[in-house]
């Protein structure tokens, strides 16, 4: 069951992201790029290795687990673990932290790598990240 909802979500999410990336398309120009692919190994080590070897005896180890997992959602929420999504580079998207001339800084979703100093159309998927759409030449 949890298999299915997860899929679901996944699917959501890629849909939305689809949906999204034909609406508003702007300019930016980067001023400083910087790939956080590299915190997936110490992401997953750290927050998805435990719950594989999960063992369950009662509601009182369900109950721990889901408060475990309600305090890494919120450290993952309230720092830049965010940016690490190991589903992400296994459909072939690399997160970067980027700075821009319009004083944009936060998130860029690209699946192809940017270089600092390109221009890009992106869109904005929140008011801290965007999804890049075409790095103009």
């Amino acid at each position: 069951m949890l298999a299915g909802l997860a899929v679901t979500a996944v699917v959501s999410l890629f849909g939305l992201l689809q949906a999204r990336s034909t609406t508003n398309a702007q300019p930016f120009t980067l001023t400083q790029v910087r790939d956080e692919s590299g915190q997936v190994p110490s992401y997953l080590l750290t927050f998805v290795f435990p719950f594989l070897f999960l063992e369950v005896h009662d509601w009182r180890d369900v109950l721990a687990y889901l408060i475990f997992a309600a305090l890494v959602a919120v450290l993952v929420l309230q720092t830049d673990l965010v940016l690490v999504n190991p589903l992400w580079l296994a459909a072939g998207y690399h997160l970067y932290q980027v700075q821009t001339t319009s004083d944009f800084n936060g998130i860029l979703m690209s699946s192809r790598r940017p270089q600092t100093g390109q221009t890009i159309e992106a869109v904005r998927l929140s008011p801290s990240a965007l999804k890049l759409i075409v790095i103009q030449p």
